[in-house]
């Protein structure tokens, strides 16, 4: 849009562009600069508070995965101890996956592994969920001794 002068002025008191005082003309314009400030500072506050909260919660999520990653694995080491039990003094258990299809710990792979030394027994019980390298890999080792 092109601006012209139309020649309606009278005495000044017009509100035309053309019709203003050199003096008013050369502050138009300081408005939308000051609004296209606080928009550009209004935007990054809220880009930084949306991923503050993006982090939060994916932190959040890593911390719950690990709690129940312990608590699968605590299950494969209550398994192999019942086993142990079962025959205290015949050999180790085999190395055993367990596929956890129940409860809140659905998804994780508990691997129970035994060693023997004399009459006591060492389970030790690796509790995993995901690929590793992938952003919600998660394992958690628990070890525990009968005899």
């Amino acid at each position: 849009m092109r601006l012209t002068y139309n020649g309606q002025c009278k005495n000044n008191k017009s509100i035309s562009y053309f019709c203003t005082s050199h003096k008013y003309r050369k502050n138009l314009g300081f408005a939308i600069i000051s609004a296209i400030f606080v928009l550009v500072i209004l935007s990054l506050i809220s880009t930084f508070l949306i991923n503050l909260f993006i982090n939060t919660q994916a932190s959040s999520n890593i911390l719950l995965l690990g709690q129940r990653a312990y608590f699968a694995a605590q299950s494969g080491l209550e398994w192999g101890l019942t086993k142990v039990a079962a025959n205290p003094t015949g050999p180790c258990p085999t190395t055993t996956n367990i596929n956890i299809n129940q409860g809140g710990i659905l998804g994780f792979t508990a691997v129970v592994s035994c060693s023997k030394s004399g009459a006591t027994f060492t389970i030790t019980s690796v509790a995993s969920k995901g690929v590793f390298g992938a952003f919600e890999y998660v394992t958690n080792t628990v070890v525990g001794t009968y005899g």
